[in-house]
């Protein structure tokens, strides 16, 4: 049985939003929608593509240093 996301969200351990803009518009949206505040943001708005291996780093610093952001700037 699948759960719905919402419970999948409230159970997680650790929740990672991963968002191509400053703001956060998607994690807001979710956050009105659901009233599920994420507790870690990965960002990227300098225009260029995330790459896998950037999302990986940034990943394993917010799993190493419990870093409630981190904010992406290379290019690619």
């Amino acid at each position: 049985m699948t759960l719905p996301a919402n419970a999948r969200l409230e159970t997680a351990k650790r929740t990672v939003g991963v968002e191509m803009n400053l703001t956060g518009q998607f994690e807001r949206l979710l956050r009105e929608a659901t009233g599920i505040a994420l507790q870690h943001r990965i960002r990227k708005w300098n225009g260029r593509p995330m790459t896998v291996d950037e999302v990986v780093a940034a990943a394993l610093v917010i799993h190493r240093e419990s870093r409630p952001e981190v904010l992406l700037t290379h290019g690619v």
